[in-house]
């Protein structure tokens, strides 16, 4: 059933800024899409922006979501071939995130083949470890041929540390800019992180598109140890990127949260705050 007009103005008032990463590969950069990371176009609304994303608002299995001792850890590694790059061009959608693609590599994960499709940032981090979130996130997104998804996911902590030559990379030092100009990378040397990947457990569980239309189905998996970033990159991304970040979502299984607020607003009277006595 849709809401009524009434829950629709509470919902806006209410909304947060969130917003997640673009999916889809593209050759050529697009416009804007009509949900947005605020107001009534934001995350609280996403689900009633458009009929095929119903999911964002009813969907059961929604990301993020806080990783707690009920996300089970993986022992099957990948098999990951992502060879080295020496520039890659980023793709702006017009919105605070960005998508580097035409990345050639493949990785085998339980069973199933999957084609590197991306890998994309989120500040701050959309998953939280034990309820703590983190200044950076990175999604590295592979897509099989039956078109379901495995995203591999890695966390970043501030730190004096200068190790994090590959996030510096990612991020251009011209055209960091929210208009739809390319911009390219620096070389970006995929080894470390396929390591990382191949000798270390993972959080994994399965999830949601962190966009519209918040498609389910989706396997996420996560490393537990967040990686170092240094101050200057990460400030480099927080001004490209902003805040992109979807708000996590209820314990796959559960009810919407948007399902969740609705029976609450229906229930309850909500106090009128526009003056005081």
């Amino acid at each position: 059933m849709l809401p009524t007009k009434s829950t629709l103005l509470f919902l806006s008032t209410i909304a947060t800024t969130a917003s997640a990463c673009v999916y889809k590969r593209q050759e050529q950069p697009t416009r804007p899409a009509n949900w947005t990371y605020t107001g009534e176009t934001g995350p609280l609304l996403w689900g009633f922006l458009d009929p095929t994303y119903g999911a964002c608002a009813n969907g059961t299995a929604q990301s993020p979501i806080v990783i707690d001792s009920s996300v089970t850890m993986t022992n099957t590694t990948p098999t990951m071939n992502i060879p080295n790059v020496d520039s890659v061009t980023i793709k702006n959608y017009g919105l605070p995130t960005m998508n580097i693609d035409s990345i050639n590599g493949t990785t085998t994960f339980n069973g199933v083949d999957y084609v590197f499709r991306n890998f994309h940032f989120h500040t701050p981090s959309e998953h939280r470890l034990g309820n703590e979130y983190y200044p950076l996130e990175m999604h590295m997104v592979h897509q099989a041929d039956d078109g379901s998804y495995v995203v591999f996911t890695m966390l970043f902590e501030l730190s004096d540390s200068n190790n994090t030559d590959f996030v510096t990379a990612a991020f251009p030092v011209t055209n960091s800019t929210l208009d739809l100009t390319p911009a390219t990378t620096g070389s970006l040397d995929f080894a470390p992180i396929v390591k990382a990947f191949q000798s270390e457990f993972a959080y994994t569980y399965t999830g949601s598109l962190t966009v519209p239309p918040c498609t389910e189905g989706v396997q996420f998996v996560i490393l537990p140890t967040p990686r170092p970033i240094d101050v200057q990159t990460y400030l480099a991304a927080k001004r490209l990127l902003r805040y992109n970040s979807r708000p996590v979502e209820n314990t796959p299984g559960s009810d919407n949260l948007i399902q969740v607020l609705g029976n609450h607003f229906r229930n309850t009277t909500v106090p009128n705050t526009s003056g005081l006595n």
